[in-house]
């Protein structure tokens, strides 16, 4: 067992935040304390230090398993072997005393006023409540009655506890004075009471989720809060607790003064576990890297890291201006205490974010103080361009741009400290770019002129026109010789910076346009499928359209949507272009209006073809209806011998292995052939006769269909 001392992380200031008005020079040991104010009531936004030393006692493999502080004094369960150890640390001598021993009781102290009143038990016997006397150093049952006592809470000379010794269920016993015997405070039929504590002339406890109050004087009993945790502290009236619904993951303390809520956390991460005594909330915080502890004063409403976020650290307590909490690391268990200092001159420092930009520029500063816990500060802001701010943490917005100082003065009674910086916030006003051209479509060669339209102050300007060629003139004239698609960009720039405008595809230089399109049936009232929707899909600029329906009618929509009045097959035809060229392209056999069952003939063209093993080819189908009008379908493709070849659903055959089979396109039970003769030679033996392949239904046969020149799909093979 040791005892020791380490100082606390030191915050060293820059050599231009200087101090105003200090009588001495004081090295002092600090603890960094960051305040998020959008999570803590009334909490400033500034990023408080308090100074204060850090020691740590009771370092070992032994783990403390729970322990009480007040005053001068932390009472604590120290494990060892199996064997529990209750041991006394004094502050005032830095000794340790030990207490009692047991296997069977953790004890749990609590420190009031000198004494210690902890549980002990034996391996049959029911728990017992003692008291320790600190000064006499002698220890006796509070209450003879062996009664599953246990949950003990002491303040002055009154002691409650939980006891079962009525009707079997556990109910709340109180001894107003160390020569009375416990008496009954709250007897019900149920179990479930939790944390009796005293705090002046109430009791507190937990029950059946509630946290109720009862007066020791009058007996009048109340229910103060509901949905609450089995856990918590009070003092001064002010309880303190784990949130639970919308607070959960956070501190919160309730005065039962003016019924006001305050919820403590750290803007990181789950917060629970406070404790409470005189001016100071203390409470841990789970931030990823670890557990950090927090401490709260009540007094400035101030709130920060006392302990940086690590493995193992843990119920954090305090009495007066003493903090502690568990800390473990590896095989080592520390009882970590922090003692504030309480007359400290104060140190600041600050950040500011952005420190540069464009006017209108706002900037958010970030105050940092060192100062002593609970000592009353002011602030004091000078921006550099005329304006203050006594907030701590303020946003300033500079209008104008320039070059500023700032700083910040810190101040209580102790003395002040003025943190200044030089040229911190730089008010940029840089120009910005902007450009248009005339004539930025057309034939190449494409002349086209650029003009400057950026504002602001420019010292230099350099034009990128997209085609490796580049410009420092502001109105330059620039060619394109050659046809494409060219983004330009324009950078301006001044002292203060340069800014780039780009615009993308912004020039088309053409000679060329490819027209095509594609067209579909719309749904929407359109179950006689006599409407179609036409699409432009024209390769080149273009900027005029006119289409042909083949029923006299046309348009000079880019995308036009046609009615036709009679179905049928119609060529349609697209001339798209733009001043300097145009193409056209025409569609044939446009199948508009359903066809039933007009269907008279399927034409596959090729209607033969000689393939070596591996090659691919495509087929398409062509029909007629009982008028001879051609239609466009859909077919279902098949093969007459899958060993041989295989045809995908838009009509991509490939051969498999050599030997002779026939395509089949199927639609509303018309069948339509083609023959494939599969080879190593593949074409080269195409006159040969084709063997091998399934017969032909005397009904399905067309006369001619391979040979003849009566198939008219042999016409159209060149259309697909």
């Amino acid at each position: 067992m040791r005892t020791g001392k380490t100082v606390c992380n030191s915050y060293t200031f820059q050599d231009n935040e200087r101090a105003s008005g200090l009588k001495a020079f004081m090295i002092i040991f600090i603890i960094t304390a960051i305040i998020p104010a959008v999570l803590i009531s009334g909490a400033s936004a500034i990023e408080f230090t308090y100074s204060g030393e850090l020691s740590e006692i009771s370092c070992g493999s032994s783990p403390v398993l729970n322990y009480d502080i007040e005053g001068d004094y932390i009472a604590f369960t120290e494990s060892d072997s199996g064997i529990n150890r209750l041991r006394l640390y004094d502050f005032n001598e830095e000794s340790f005393t030990n207490i009692t021993e047991s296997r069977y009781s953790d004890f749990r102290p609590e420190i009031s006023g000198g004494n210690i009143a902890f549980q002990n038990k034996t391996l049959k016997g029911p728990g017992q409540i003692f008291v320790y006397d600190i000064p006499d150093g002698t220890a006796k049952a509070a209450d003879p009655h062996p009664s599953a006592q246990g949950d003990a809470e002491i303040s002055g000379n009154i002691l409650v506890w939980l006891d079962g010794r009525l009707n079997g269920y556990t109910n709340i016993f109180i001894k107003n004075s160390p020569d009375e015997a416990g008496i009954p405070f709250r007897v019900s039929g149920t179990s479930d009471k939790h944390s009796p504590k005293t705090d002046g002339d109430y009791v507190y406890w937990t029950e059946a989720g509630e946290l109720h109050r009862k007066s020791i004087i009058t007996g009048d009993d109340s229910i103060l809060i509901r949905d609450f945790p089995d856990s918590f502290e009070v003092y001064g009236g002010k309880i303190v607790f784990n949130g639970r619904g919308e607070k959960e993951g956070f501190a919160v303390m309730y005065d039962t003064a003016g019924g006001e809520t305050t919820v403590l956390g750290s803007g990181a991460g789950l917060c629970r576990n406070p404790d409470i005594s005189e001016n100071y909330i203390v409470y841990e915080c789970y931030e990823g890297s670890g557990t950090a502890i927090w401490l709260y004063d009540l007094r400035t409403e101030n709130a920060g890291v006392l302990a940086e976020p690590k493995t193992g650290v843990s119920d954090p307590k305090v009495s007066g201006n003493r903090i502690v909490w568990r800390e473990k690391d590896g095989s080592s268990n520390c009882i970590v205490i922090c003692r504030l200092d309480t007359e400290t001159l104060p140190l600041a420092g600050f950040e500011a974010e952005p420190l540069s930009g464009s006017a209108p520029l706002e900037v958010e500063f970030t105050g940092r103080a060192i100062v002593s816990a609970s000592s009353g500060t002011v602030y004091l802001w000078d921006f550099g361009d005329g304006e203050y701010s006594e907030s701590s943490s303020p946003v300033h917005t500079y209008s104008e741009p320039g070059i500023y100082d700032v700083s910040f003065t810190v101040e209580n009674e102790f003395g002040s400290f003025t943190a200044d910086k030089k040229n911190i916030i730089s008010v940029e006003e840089v120009p910005q770019p902007d450009f248009s051209a005339f004539n930025r479509n057309g034939a190449a060669p494409l002349n086209v002129q650029f003009r400057d339209m950026s504002s602001g102050k420019i010292s230099a300007r350099v034009w990128d026109f997209g085609d490796g060629s580049r410009s420092y003139n502001k109105n330059p004239v620039h060619v394109y010789s050659e046809p494409g698609a060219y983004s330009v960009n324009l950078t301006v720039s001044n002292e203060f910076g340069e800014v780039s405008e780009n615009k993308t595809g912004y020039i088309t230089a053409e000679n060329t346009v490819y027209a095509d399109f594609s067209y579909d049936y719309p749904e929407e009232n359109n179950s006689e499928r006599l409407t179609l929707r036409f699409t432009d899909e024209s390769d080149g600029y273009t900027d005029s359209w006119l289409w042909y329906f083949g029923d006299g009618e046309y348009s000079d929509e880019q995308n036009p949507l046609h009615t036709f009045d009679e179905p049928g097959v119609y060529d349609i035809t697209l001339e798209a272009g733009n001043e300097f060229a145009s193409d056209i392209r025409t569609k044939m056999f446009v199948s508009v209006g359903e066809t039933g069952d007009e269907i008279a003939a399927i034409y596959v063209t090729p209607a033969s073809a000689g393939m070596k093993t591996g090659e691919d080819m495509m087929f398409k189908a062509v029909a007629t209806d009982v008028k001879g009008r051609f239609l466009t379908i859909e077919p279902e493709w098949s093969v007459s011998d899958s060993r041989r070849g295989k045809i995908s659903a838009d009509g991509l055959f490939t051969a498999i292995s050599p030997g002779s089979l026939r395509v089949i396109a199927g639609y509303q039970n018309i069948t339509g052939y083609a023959g494939v003769l599969i080879s190593e030679s593949g074409n080269d033996n195409m006159g040969e006769e084709l063997t091998g392949l399934p017969e032909v239904p005397e009904a399905e046969k067309i006369q001619d269909f391979i040979t003849g020149t009566s198939n008219p799909a042999n016409r159209f093979k060149d259309l697909f």
